[in-house]
């Protein structure tokens, strides 16, 4: 793993004294293009009033007021989600809002299998005779060209909430014939945030609507807690308008969860007295949501957050649970079975399974794409023809990559980082050709790398330290977790703990003789290694017994900082990214 040390910023401890804040955390806050008191106290200022104004965004006052005459006429006004969870919580926001104003709304969230992603003409067909008169899209929209143009023939209005790119031909972008197409990445868009989710703009959309329509927003709280769990989920960037929504959803589900289906669901998946933080909507309540929708119906989902009946949240909350424990089983076999036929000779990894579950395929395009570090796309048999997922590295466009040859795929959509398609089997081996002769990418830039922000004295790290390094969270892309390393760090034990003994946590000794601790998942190997590269490889053996190794060496380490919490005593803890030996080059 290549490591990649950030040059101290020049005006670190002018801007640690501007802002009374430690040098560590000044250098972190430059390193993000904070650079000034202005623009770090507009990123540190997550109140809901710094949001961008709304009406900024194209077509949004046209919407809202042909949401206000359908609610006005009694209209009866269909909600089409999507079946991840930034589809499931844009559905739960636009369904909840308007139902607490007594509109006649129904919502569609299309089924993963037998529908596939965004509108299709079945469904408009079925909502249509149902009786629709509105038409609203989230989480999708701006690409169903041909299904928005049914709706219409059809004699529906139709709305557009979505944060996808749109078609693009000959350098012009083709919007759909709604009504009103609200899209922060319309190429003609005048917002100046374009990286909301769906989650976040229904958000946006449904309180300004409560203003419009003169009526108290009471659902604040309830519904900003799901537009910052959408974004968190949706990996958008952690900045701006989405680092208020993201903060301010944190902060409620640590001290007042308003909706009791979501107050169910963490009940089910965290301890008592469990900190919630974006780890946990990452890879706790996101994935329990996602995982309904890729084996039975995210319908269910939708169901938990919108009931208000006991029994019934009890039942679907367990449901969520229990899907997401089979959704890990399933996907652990086919990613082993997936992995053993990558040729990483390839740039770009178009890897076809017929037996993988098509609702995995992109999670284990992720692992994959993670291990890797290329470009990955996993195909999977259909019932017509295959479907695939893919995800991106940086400085890989997927979606422009992909779009270049669009003329192989039956459906397309996605953003920069990840991708959702269909193609016949045939046109498999033709894209692999394809984008692996017109990668920009070379072999050699697919190094995994890691980007360390600062050389941190192990006599430095305390509980303070972290603490006011919290005041940067959450972290997501654009604003990630910082890495921190350290130079020569004296290792005092070691052991290996786990069910198969295969987790290191080493401890660290400071010169001011305090001890650090550290967990290094993941890190057997890098142990093992170091050991033998250190002649010391005779305890290895006692380790794996499960022995604990009192030991005087030196390594450089790579790490986060984060508090542990023990029989109720909080202590600072290393978690261990990387380790060389000590003077290893990087």
């Amino acid at each position: 793993m290549k490591w990649n040390i950030l040059q101290k910023p020049i005006n670190t401890d002018k801007t640690a004294a501007d802002n009374g804040i430690s040098p560590i955390s000044a250098a972190v806050l430059l390193n993000r293009g904070f650079s000034d008191k202005k623009t770090i106290d507009e990123f540190l200022n997550t109140s809901s009033k710094n949001l961008s104004d709304a009406f900024l965004i194209n077509d949004f006052e046209k919407a809202l007021a042909i949401l206000s005459d359908a609610l006005d006429k009694k209209e009866k006004i269909y909600i089409y989600g999507d079946y991840d969870a930034d589809g499931v919580m844009s559905t739960v926001i636009l369904y909840r809002g308007l139902k607490t104003l007594g509109a006649d709304v129904h919502f569609y969230v299309p089924h993963r299998v037998h529908d596939g992603y965004g509108l299709n003409p079945a469904a408009v067909e079925k909502i249509h005779d149902e009786g629709c008169k509105l038409l609203v899209t989230c989480d999708n929209g701006i690409a169903s060209l041909n299904e928005i143009r049914l709706a219409k023939e059809l004699g529906m209005r139709t709305v557009i909430l979505d944060h996808h790119e749109p078609i693009v031909e000959n350098e012009i972008q083709k919007l759909p014939p709604a009504d009103a197409v609200v899209d922060c990445k319309r190429h003609d868009s005048t917002y100046p945030f374009r990286e909301m989710c769906a989650g976040g703009l229904c958000y946006r959309f449904i309180k300004e609507f409560y203003k419009y329509i003169n009526q108290p927003f009471r659902l604040d709280r309830e519904l900003v807690t799901f537009a910052g769990i959408a974004t968190v989920c949706d990996m958008v960037p952690l900045v701006s308008d989405n680092r208020i929504l993201a903060k301010n959803a944190i902060y409620l589900l640590n001290h007042d969860i308003r909706n009791p289906g979501l107050s169910a669901l963490v009940t089910r998946l965290e301890k008592p007295g469990t900190t919630i933080g974006d780890y946990e909507i990452g890879f706790h309540i996101g994935p329990s949501i996602n995982a309904i929708g890729r084996l039975e119906a995210a319908s269910e989902a939708v169901k938990l957050f919108i009931s208000e009946d006991k029994d019934e949240i009890s039942e679907y909350s367990k449901l969520l649970y229990n899907k997401n424990n089979e959704r890990k089983q399933i996907t652990r076999s086919a990613e082993e079975r997936i992995t053993k036929t990558v040729d990483d000779s390839m740039p770009v990894l178009v890897l076809y399974d017929p037996d993988t579950h098509e609702s995995v395929a992109g999670l284990i395009a992720g692992h994959i794409k993670e291990k890797f570090c290329r470009p990955t796309l996993v195909i999977t048999k259909g019932e017509e023809g295959c479907k695939g997922s893919g995800r991106s590295v940086e400085g890989y466009n997927m979606f422009e990559n992909l779009s270049a040859f669009r003329e192989l795929f039956t459906k397309f959509g996605g953003h920069t980082m990840a991708v959702g398609f269909s193609l016949p089997y045939e046109n498999i081996d033709k894209l692999r050709t394809a984008l692996n002769e017109a990668c920009p990418l070379k072999i050699s830039d697919m190094e995994p790398s890691i980007r360390l922000e600062y050389e941190i004295p192990l006599d430095l790290v305390s509980l303070d330290l972290i603490k006011e390094l919290s005041i940067l969270e959450p972290f997501g892309m654009k604003n990630e977790r910082p890495l921190f390393y350290t130079l020569g760090a004296n290792i005092s034990s070691i052991r290996f703990v786990g069910a198969d003994k295969n987790i290191p946590q080493l401890t660290f000794s400071a010169s001011s003789n305090k001890q650090i601790r550290s967990v290094f998942f993941g890190g057997a190997e890098k142990i093992k290694q170091l050991l033998e590269q250190n002649m010391k490889a005779e305890y290895i053996k006692p380790l794996e017994n499960g022995n604990t190794l009192r030991i005087n060496l030196s390594a450089d380490i790579a790490y986060t900082l984060n508090i542990n919490t023990y029989n109720g005593v909080d202590y600072p803890q290393l978690n261990i990214i990387d380790i060389k030996n000590n003077g290893a080059q990087f």
